[in-house]
């Protein structure tokens, strides 16, 4: 069993996780209360919608200011074309910046479907999330195939989203040498920082028990073999005997 296959989902913990009881560190501990989570998606939606308003407002900026530049260049062609190379590398730079902004998007909302989708099965449960997390992580220790492909579903989702948020950070770095930044972008970066930071955390912690899991599922089989071995010994040897004494008493 691969170790990404024991991670719970990411969905069920993210918030503000703990472990209940103290001790142990299997999945099937870990609780939360999820409207933390819930908050941290919502605000990240919000930031990344306005953000990408702002990122469409200034791109029609730069394409009335490229139109402009054209209507003047054949009569200044020196002196305006070195500002028509500036409008179009802004433009395009703009265009790259709002593309990521619409995968940032719905990636966001595939993670907020994701999430619905649990809170709608938790009430069919008719159980309390943070009872549905610990049914859910007592699947996923007993390897339950159907529970162990959602969960990777969910992880799945969660990793969209963060290399989705990667390839916009990468566009705002290019963007802050050339075009400068926006009040928005800083506001869309801090909710996703928060939304992220809680994901890599938890992620980390179950990283942590399904390692934990493996090893001891490593060291189970070892010893299985062992003891395998040392039956087959017994055996090999308690055959021997019989073979040395049936020899002895034919002769």
């Amino acid at each position: 069993m691969k170790a990404n296959q024991l991670l719970f989902s990411c969905l069920i913990f993210i918030g503000s996780p703990a472990i209940a009881g103290g001790g142990g560190g299997g999945l099937g501990n870990i609780v939360h209360d999820p409207t933390a989570y819930v908050k941290h998606v919502q605000n990240a939606a919000k930031a990344a919608i306005a953000e990408g308003q702002r990122a469409n407002a200034y791109l029609l900026q730069l394409n009335q200011w490229e139109n402009e530049l054209l209507q003047r260049l054949p009569l200044d062609f020196a002196g305006i074309a070195p500002q028509l190379e500036q409008a179009r590398s802004a433009l395009n730079l703009y265009k790259s910046y709002q593309s990521t902004l619409v995968n940032l998007n719905g990636s966001i909302g595939n993670v907020r479907n994701r999430l619905n989708l649990r809170f709608d099965e938790a009430r069919l449960l008719n159980m309390d999330f943070n009872q549905y997390a610990q049914r859910e992580g007592q699947h996923l220790q007993a390897r339950n195939v159907e529970r162990l492909a959602i969960a990777e579903q969910d992880m799945s989702v969660i990793q969209g989203l963060q290399n989705d948020y990667s390839a916009v950070q990468a566009m705002q770095s290019k963007i802050a040498s050339t075009v400068g930044t926006h009040e928005s972008m800083g506001l869309m970066n801090s909710q996703m920082n928060q939304l992220v930071a809680t994901m890599v955390t938890v992620k980390g912690q179950l990283a942590t028990s399904s390692l934990q899991q493996q090893k001891q599922q490593t060291d189970d089989d070892l010893k299985r073999e062992a003891e395998r071995l040392r039956k087959i010994e017994n055996h090999e040897k308690h055959q021997g005997v019989k073979n040395r004494a049936r020899q002895f008493f034919s002769n």
